[in-house]
């Protein structure tokens, strides 16, 4: 139930999450499968990343998601499968961030939520915005900050939507939420990354303005 109210934001994927769910339960799975089962497995699904095997490694997560499904820490498990891929540097933006999306939404659906469970909306908000789904993205980003107000990301949330709204041409709120950030971020980082999207933001400005029309001579 849990995934499908989850998939009302994260439209996009619905469809894939959906079918590929089903196939975990095709997975025949152990009788005892212990945590440390799971971080041996995910100990070389890690090393196989490292060299570039991203289907290797990823057809080794899927089995042991499978295994850990029933599990009590399967929350704990399913968010370290997305977190890995969600940062692998050896795979193509369009494949690590869905499968990454996947692993969270499913640890969404178990029934006892965990102290990851913040970390996990945040990161499927930005599985959102890495894939171009702008409009889920803001709509995702907009929720959590309802969701948890007091979160530890709200700079880099202003960043991400700043960011989308420029690219959607959404000057105005692009605007507001750079100069937010620029009057309020103590961080260095972030204000270097908030002055190069004002510039970015005035070169959209720019593009955007009506050209001149010139008469021509007699």
């Amino acid at each position: 139930m849990v995934i499908f109210m989850l998939a009302a934001v994260f439209v996009p994927l619905a469809y894939y999450c959906y079918e590929n769910k089903e196939k975990f339960f095709s997975v025949k799975t152990k009788k005892l499968f212990t945590l440390r089962d799971f971080q041996s497995i995910y100990d070389r699904a890690s090393e196989r990343l490292e060299r570039g095997l991203y289907d290797d490694a990823y057809d080794m997560l899927r089995e042991s998601a499978a295994q850990v499904m029933t599990r009590e820490f399967a929350c704990e498990a399913l968010t370290m499968v997305g977190d890995l891929l969600y940062n692998t540097s050896f795979c193509p933006d369009n494949r690590k961030y869905k499968d990454a999306l996947f692993f969270y939404l499913l640890a969404g659906t178990r029934e006892n939520p965990d102290e990851n469970q913040m970390w996990r909306y945040y990161q499927m908000s930005n599985c959102q915005k890495n894939l171009g789904y702008s409009i889920s993205a803001i709509t995702a980003y907009e929720d959590f900050l309802v969701r948890y107000p007091d979160n530890p990301y709200v700079e880099n949330i202003q960043l991400s939507m700043a960011e989308l709204f420029i690219d959607r041409e959404q000057i105005e709120r692009a605007r507001e939420a750079l100069l937010s950030l620029f009057e309020t971020t103590e961080d260095d980082d972030m204000l270097s990354k908030t002055i190069y999207n004002m510039a970015q933001l005035y070169a959209k400005e720019a593009q955007l303005l009506p050209k001149p029309k010139f008469e021509n001579p007699e």
